[in-house]
């Protein structure tokens, strides 16, 4: 048994991808009304962006376009996130039984370079997926016709 109470080597591969994208379906679903709001305060829909109009521009959004327009896009941003999250989650999990887990020196309370690359190889994995679609959100959905 691993540290954690649980035999890490026993979790098929498959349930780190449906653990990571159920992360990530929830960070996004949670977020994407907040970066909905910072386009529209960077790009100036809502007027001006001093101090207290993230409250005025959330509530002239939601009068003129309805509650839901917070979450436009956020659609294609799930096609994106779920294989981002999954590969993240997996690539992770492979990475730290390679690197950790079955080394030699396993031992070792606390292996900080192995740790990030562990962690590194997973970022880069996840941007593989999430880089593109997030760019087309902000293209497509966020934007209105800003002049």
């Amino acid at each position: 048994m691993g540290e954690e109470g649980w035999d890490r080597k026993s979790m098929p591969f498959i349930n780190h991808m449906i653990a990571g994208s159920f992360g990530g379906l929830a960070e996004h679903i949670t977020v994407f009304p907040i970066d909905t709001l910072k386009t529209h305060m960077q790009c100036e829909v809502c007027g001006n962006t001093v101090k207290g109009e993230l409250w005025n521009c959330a509530n002239k959004i939601v009068r003129n376009e309805g509650f839901f327009r917070l979450w436009r896009g956020v659609s294609a941003m799930f096609a994106g996130c779920i294989p981002a999250h999954a590969a993240y989650f997996s690539v992770y999990e492979s990475m730290k039984n390679a690197l950790i887990i079955n080394n030699a020196n396993a031992d070792a309370e606390h292996e900080p370079l192995r740790a990030a690359a562990c962690g590194a190889t997973a970022s880069v994995s996840h941007d593989m997926f999430m880089t593109p679609f997030g760019k087309y959100v902000v293209c497509s959905c966020h934007i209105c016709s800003v002049q």
